[in-house]
């Protein structure tokens, strides 16, 4: 049911007051923490507040240098007594970002992003991902060019349940010039970062929550994905062109 939240909007008496539904809520906090907001920024957009959790460091089989799988943070609506949690991955070096590619073009098959319980939750609100096209791929670009690229890519659930959700989709480079070239010598990617929200109400005892991001290139594909209680399961058209990362553990109640 939508809940009335006060904005404010420029001084201490000016408020105003809009009607958000808990999807529209979850979605603002993407928003948000996209645009660098501040914590008491969202809490007070969207009523939900960062949870301090504990957390467990990922292995050192999980770590890639090219690309950041954090942690999921946790957001509480205290007057709703529910949790929204957020799986998010991010490329960090250019070097390999879109693998490569100054070519318009599919980048291997679909990627997927994923979160998962330790328990199973009540799911509150259906899950959703949002993924960012990235910056500019090469040379700096001149900036009397037009960027090739467009809004965030919304993917379908490829899966969803009570122990999780993840979602799939088709990266790409759209090929594009710099420094003024007048034919194609770089690219943007439209997948540099993403996120896959979650909203949930929490079982008692200890739970912990995993983000999960599986990667390819070349001619390999993702031909299956799962996830329960204790795992994720991605499985590949081949051994090479692909790597996966997991992120360590956010814990409630442990």
């Amino acid at each position: 049911m939508a809940s009335l939240i006060a904005i404010p909007s420029g001084s201490a008496q000016a408020v105003e007051t809009v009607r958000l539904s808990e999807a529209q809520k979850i979605e603002l906090i993407v928003d948000l923490r996209r645009q660098g907001a501040s914590e008491a920024e969202i809490t007070r957009r969207t009523g939900y507040r960062l949870v301090q959790t504990t957390s467990i460091a990922p292995s050192l089989l999980s770590i890639n240098t090219d690309v950041t799988v954090p942690n999921p943070r946790i957001y509480y609506d205290e007057a709703n007594e529910r949790y929204v949690a957020y799986a998010d991955y991010n490329w960090n070096d250019n070097a390999t970002l879109g693998d490569g590619h100054f070519n318009t073009g599919n980048v291997g098959g679909n990627d997927v992003l994923s979160i998962r319980f330790s328990q199973d939750v009540v799911q509150t609100s259906t899950p959703s991902g949002t993924i960012n096209w990235g910056g500019w791929r090469g040379l700096t670009p001149d900036i009397t060019l037009p960027p090739e690229g467009g809004p965030p890519l919304l993917p379908g659930l490829w899966g969803n349940s009570e122990y999780g959700a993840l979602i799939q989709w088709q990266d790409a480079t759209h090929a594009t010039r710099c420094d003024g070239s007048d034919f194609p010598n770089c690219a943007r990617y439209n997948s540099q970062s993403g996120t896959l929200s979650y909203a949930f109400k929490r079982p008692p005892g200890c739970l912990q929550i995993f983000a999960h991001y599986a990667h390819t290139w070349s001619d390999t594909r993702i031909t299956s994905a799962g996830i329960s209680n204790s795992g994720f399961e991605i499985g590949f058209s081949s051994p090479e062109h692909r790597w996966q990362v997991t992120s360590g553990a956010t814990q409630l109640g442990c």
